[in-house]
């Protein structure tokens, strides 16, 4: 764990055959399944989640298939949580199109089963090839920290000081969904080491920023946008300090900038991404 200086410190005829009509409802999630809470789910309808796999698995295995059809079938997919499902999603995630393997990644941290953020917490460890695209790097963290499991927490502190950008960001903030107070000190200790393996200047403002948010959203709480505010803060509250179990109501800027990062809603384009961006 870092130092923290704070103590001071449809099945397809073949392949060339015609893409397979959506299976209703098409999924376009503005809510996750996670959004539930202890609520039971809903019978599967195992016959529409096998023909699902079937046309996903034929669609994924066409070489002349547009990436937005295969895209579509992987939104629905995230309807049916099950290991065949999350066993087919984990299949795109080495699709040849980018969009695609983006598609996958982003509905492996919305589809509501363990085996899913098992495929992802694996990625992490062992992918290192898919970690050198930003993209799909940073979407990689953001899926898995949808699922708050401190089990995972060394996942996403190994090596932060050395992430860039998007990456950087996902990490951080996938720490702020885990809610122990471990997760408050290695920020505290990121922050301290100056973010990005201590490099400053302006680069630092963007960190500072994020960390900010992550501590925000663990604590109910803004000490400000300095590392100085926070060293008091801690000093101050360490002694006694608790996490609580649920994420509390989040208001202001820092409350719709997080809300904002960890919406539902999917992004099925390029040109959407960049949309995201610049918002």
């Amino acid at each position: 764990m870092l130092e923290i200086a704070l103590t001071l410190s449809l099945s397809f005829a073949s392949t060339a055959g015609p893409v397979p009509a959506p299976l209703p409802p098409a999924v376009r999630f503005q809510e996750s399944v996670q959004d539930a809470g202890d609520e039971e789910h809903a019978p599967l309808d195992e016959e529409a989640m096998a023909a699902l796999v079937e046309r996903l698995e034929a669609l994924l295995g066409d070489k002349q298939a547009a990436p937005e059809d295969k895209v579509e079938l992987i939104w629905q997919a995230v309807e049916f949580p099950h290991e065949d499902v999350v066993e087919v999603l984990a299949d795109g995630v080495d699709d040849k199109q980018h969009d695609v393997r983006l598609a996958a990644l982003d509905a492996l941290g919305l589809i509501d089963h363990e085996d899913a953020m098992q495929v992802l917490a694996k990625l992490v460890k062992k992918d290192k090839r898919l970690q050198k695209d930003e993209e799909l790097a940073a979407q990689l963290f953001k899926s898995l920290g949808r699922y708050g499991d401190e089990d995972n927490l060394d996942l996403f502190t190994k090596g932060i000081l050395n992430a860039e950008g998007e990456v950087f960001q996902a990490r951080v903030l996938a720490l702020g969904k885990i809610r122990t107070k471990e997760s408050v000190e290695e920020l505290l200790g990121v922050m301290n080491s100056g973010g990005g393996g201590g490099r400053l200047g302006a680069k630092s403002i963007a960190y500072m920023d994020q960390l900010r948010l992550s501590l925000h959203a663990l604590l109910g709480e803004d000490a400000g946008a300095t590392r100085d505010k926070w060293q008091a803060w801690w000093n101050a509250n360490r002694r006694g300090l608790e996490v609580s179990v649920e994420e509390p109501e989040l208001e202001g800027q820092l409350g719709r900038r997080w809300e904002r990062y960890w919406r539902k809603d999917t992004r099925t384009t390029g040109e959407e991404r960049e949309d995201e961006r610049e918002r």
